[in-house]
């Protein structure tokens, strides 16, 4: 897919099993993480041998203010994986601010964020999600 020329952050949004994800943190709030080695060189006797994996996993981070509606989903979500009450993997959807498209799918909760109050700010939460598959943007 070809990048827009100019970067626009009101394209970034992130959609987690159809929900859209509402107040992003500012700054670089959306983060994919990308756990697999591309290629990977074996030197032998004879020569090199290359290997290409074939994981396709990683993770996925997105930074939520704590008025963010999602945050209430998530959670319910987080507490059935706890508990073992059907807790589905799910699917994430990432546009970015140049207008790439990448898909993240079966996907699990792996933190649900700290919570730091009491300031004069309200503070970002950070959730963090294990993703079976990430299909990059092409």
């Amino acid at each position: 897919m070809p990048r827009n020329i100019a970067y626009n952050q009101a394209q970034a949004s992130v959609v987690i099993n159809g929900l859209l994800v509402d107040h992003l943190a500012d700054g670089d709030s959306i983060r994919i993480l990308n756990d697999a080695v591309g290629a990977q060189k074996t030197v032998g006797t004879h020569g090199v041998m290359m290997s290409f994996a074939s994981d396709e996993s990683g993770a996925f981070e997105v930074d939520l203010l704590p008025v963010s509606n999602a945050l209430g989903i998530l959670y319910t979500l987080w507490r059935a994986q706890k508990t073992g009450i059907a807790a589905p993997l799910i699917n994430i959807t990432v546009a970015t601010g140049v207008g790439e498209v990448a898909q993240l799918m079966d996907c699990a909760l792996e933190n649900i964020g700290d919570i730091a109050t009491g300031g004069p700010q309200g503070q970002l939460r950070t959730v963090r999600f294990l993703a079976s598959k990430i299909i990059q943007p092409l």
